[in-house]
């Protein structure tokens, strides 16, 4: 029997043209908002239309100190003071093309009138390809090089070398935008402590670039068991502390892996008071979180593996280039091929303002 040839289609077309048929389509397994972009837009620290070859900020790393008297003071010190470093990153660039064809755009003619619907059906699962990309990168290390054309994400600088003697947190050893992450750059710290214990609130300089990394199974948290499970409240009261006393700084969002979050749940379900109503979805966010002692909890596909981070949003700023954070390209039209040619891109950077401002949970020591 014979059989008669048709014009190839395909699931683009299937998925598009043919929505007078096929009302849902089938969507990724995973959701595409990212827990960066949302809480940078809900806590405005997200600038768009910046220019320049690369980005440049000028974090402090040192302070005055004052002179006491009785009253009568004869003599006033004017030392010329340099309170800033300067940090730069280059620009980072994205982008996504794809194509419909002349035969797909004709097919779509008289089918609720898509073809309008065809470009922008397509920009829009473009669009929700891209983020959904985009998200694991703000955990990537910019100056890996695995991924030396990425985002400077936060694992830029959370490099460390070995737990300090006797310590509860890791020797930073990274380099991010141009400075060194290494503790006692500048300053001085009391010999007789292991940082960051013996600290006054006068030592910042010592450490005015350096992360907090802080080890979930150190056996000094004199715990029976050291696992996520019994230690992370015992790393996060750590954190909120020292942050408090090196930095002035209040963390207000604890980042975790999927898994250790699951953990983290089922243990505060044991024996802790943890608000375990989650908060509703709301326009600034788009997801669930729950809330520990006024920190908000949450995970994302993306984090490592056994780790945790622990951040005051208004410590970071993503920049972009253009007034949004994904801009279209011009169309083009392919002659040879009769295709209509779709591409969005992005250029962008992230930058933190100190790495000291931030905190990394994640097994150093074996726990024993």
């Amino acid at each position: 029997m014979a059989t008669t040839s048709h014009i190839a289609t395909d699931a683009v077309l299937r998925t598009q043209a043919l929505t007078y048929w096929i009302k849902r389509r089938i969507e990724p397994l995973y959701p595409s908002k990212s827990v960066w972009i949302a809480y940078l837009k809900k806590n405005n620290r997200v600038v768009y239309n910046q220019g320049g070859t690369e980005v440049e900020w000028h974090p402090k790393f040192r302070r005055q100190t004052i002179n006491a008297g009785l009253g009568n003071r004869t003599s006033i010190d004017f030392p010329n003071v340099n309170r800033y470093q300067i940090c730069t990153l280059p620009w980072r660039q994205y982008d996504l093309g794809e194509s419909y064809t002349k035969f797909q755009r004709l097919a779509s003619q008289g089918k609720e009138g898509y073809f309008g619907q065809v470009g922008q059906g397509l920009v829009n699962d473009m669009v929700d390809d891209f983020m959904a990309d985009l998200r694991p990168r703000f955990y990537y290390d910019g100056n890996s090089t695995s991924t030396p054309n990425d985002l400077h994400g936060c694992e830029s600088w959370f490099s460390y070398s070995a737990l300090l003697t006797s310590g509860y947190v890791g020797n930073p050893n990274d380099s991010y935008a141009g400075q060194s992450t290494a503790l006692g750059q500048t300053g001085s710290w009391d010999t007789s402590a292991v940082w960051p214990d013996g600290a006054t609130g006068c030592e910042s300089e010592y450490c005015w670039f350096s992360p907090l990394i802080i080890d979930i199974q150190n056996a000094l948290w004199g715990l029976a068991d050291n696992s996520w499970y019994y230690s992370w409240m015992h790393c996060a009261n750590f954190a909120t502390s020292w942050m408090r006393e090196l930095q002035d700084v209040d963390l207000t969002t604890f980042l975790m892996n999927p898994n250790l979050e699951r953990v983290a749940k089922d243990s505060a379900r044991t024996y802790y008071n943890l608000d375990l109503q989650a908060q509703a979805r709301d326009v600034g966010l788009g997801f669930k979180r729950l809330n520990w002692e006024g920190i908000e909890i949450t995970s994302e596909r993306g984090v490592p593996a056994n780790t945790a981070y622990m951040f005051d949003w208004d410590k970071f700023t993503l920049y972009s280039m253009q007034d949004d954070l994904i801009g279209p390209r011009e169309q083009d039209y392919d002659l040879e091929t009769s295709e209509t040619l779709i591409a969005i891109d992005s250029y962008m950077q992230l930058i933190c303002d100190s790495p000291a401002y931030t905190v990394k949970m994640c097994p150093i020591t074996s726990g024993t």
